[in-house]
C-alpha cells in the first residue's frame, strides 16, 4: 500500500505526490492474500540521484538504481543534476556547444539503456493494467527553450538524435514511444503523442491550458484493457482526468506500439545556438499488473 502523504492532492504544491485518480485502481489491487506483489511497481523521488555532467563531445553515463544518462557535448552545460535549493528534484540541462553541430540531446533512461519495464498490448494474455506518471517544472516557457519528452519508449533511445522534434520541424529517429511532448516551437503547449516504429508521430491530445513557467506539473496516463473499449487509454493531468482517450481501435492500428516493450524515457532537446535549456523532474513512477 502507498503512503498516505503520497496519495495526497498536490496541484501547485512541492512535495512528491502522486495523483490519486491515476492510481486508485493499484491501491485496490497491489497485494496478494500471501502479501506477494501482484506487478512491477517502480518509484523515485530523486533523492539519491548523483550530479552527472560530461566531459567529452557525447557522454554515456550509468547513474545507479539501472538508469542510463546521455549527455552530449560541453561538460560545463550539459548535465542531469540535483540543484542547491531544489532537494528531491533533478534538472536536466542541454548543452550549448555548437562546435558540433545543433540539436543536442540530454536523456535519461531506466533498464540500462537496454532493459525494459512493460508493453501496452491488447493481446488477451499481456493485456495488464499500466500506469505512468511524473511531475515536472519548466524554468521557461518561452519558443525556443527545448523540446521535451517525458514517458515511455522502446530501448536504446538514450543516445542521439532520439524522437524529439525541434522548431524546424526535424523529425528524429522514429521509434516506439508513447507519452508527453512539448515542441520548442511552441513551449507553452502539452501534447499526448505516440508513435509505432517506422510509423507516423500521432498526437492525439494537447491540454487546453498553457503551460506557466515555474509551476509543477503531475502528467501521466492509465492503460486499462478492462475499461469500455472508447477509453481504454486515460491521460491525467494535475489529478484531472482529459477527455481525449487512446480506444481499443487506436490501439489495435498499426501506428500504436501495441506489444512493444518500453522502458521510462525522459528527454530534451535544444536546437543550434540555443541558452541551456533545462526541465525539472520531481519524480516518476510506473506499474503494470503481473
Amino acid at each position: 500500500m502507498f503512503p498516505a502523504n503520497l496519495m495526497a492532492p498536490h496541484v501547485g504544491q512541492r512535495g512528491t505526490k502522486l495523483s490519486p485518480r491515476l492510481w486508485a485502481r493499484l491501491v485496490e489491487t497491489q497485494m496478494t492474500a500471501d502479501g506477494g506483489a501482484s506487478g512491477l511497481m517502480l518509484y523515485d523521488d530523486f533523492n539519491s540521484f548523483p550530479n552527472l555532467t560530461v566531459t567529452t563531445a557525447a557522454g554515456q553515463l550509468q547513474p545507479p538504481s539501472g538508469y542510463f544518462a546521455y549527455i552530449e557535448a560541453d561538460a560545463t552545460v550539459g548535465s542531469i543534476k540535483q540543484e542547491a535549493d531544489k532537494p528531491s528534484v533533478i534538472t536536466l540541462t542541454t548543452s550549448t556547444d555548437t562546435s558540433d553541430g545543433d540539436n543536442h540531446d540530454t536523456i535519461l533512461a531506466t533498464n540500462g539503456n537496454t532493459g525494459v519495464l512493460g508493453m501496452i498490448s491488447d493481446t488477451a494474455a499481456d493485456a495488464k493494467l499500466l500506469v505512468c506518471e511524473f511531475r515536472f517544472r519548466l524554468p521557461s516557457v518561452t519558443n525556443n527553450d527545448g523540446s521535451i519528452f517525458l514517458g515511455l519508449g522502446e530501448e536504446g533511445l538514450a543516445a542521439a538524435n532520439t524522437p524529439i522534434q525541434d522548431a524546424s520541424g526535424h523529425t528524429f529517429s522514429s521509434d516506439d514511444i508513447i507519452g508527453f511532448y512539448i515542441d520548442e516551437s511552441d513551449r507553452d503547449a502539452l501534447n499526448f503523442w505516440y508513435r509505432k516504429a517506422g510509423s507516423p508521430t500521432q498526437e492525439l491530445w494537447t491540454w487546453p491550458t498553457a503551460l506557466v513557467a515555474d509551476t509543477w506539473y503531475n502528467v501521466g496516463f492509465v492503460y486499462d484493457p478492462s475499461a469500455e473499449a472508447g477509453k481504454r487509454i486515460k491521460i491525467f493531468v494535475n489529478n484531472e482526468e482529459q477527455s481525449s482517450y487512446v480506444t481499443s481501435d487506436l490501439i489495435a492500428a498499426s501506428t500504436f506500439p501495441d506489444g512493444e516493450e518500453l522502458a521510462m524515457y525522459a528527454a530534451i532537446k535544444g536546437s543550434a545556438n540555443n541558452d541551456p535549456q533545462s526541465v525539472d523532474l520531481d519524480f516518476w513512477a510506473f506499474y503494470q499488473a503481473g
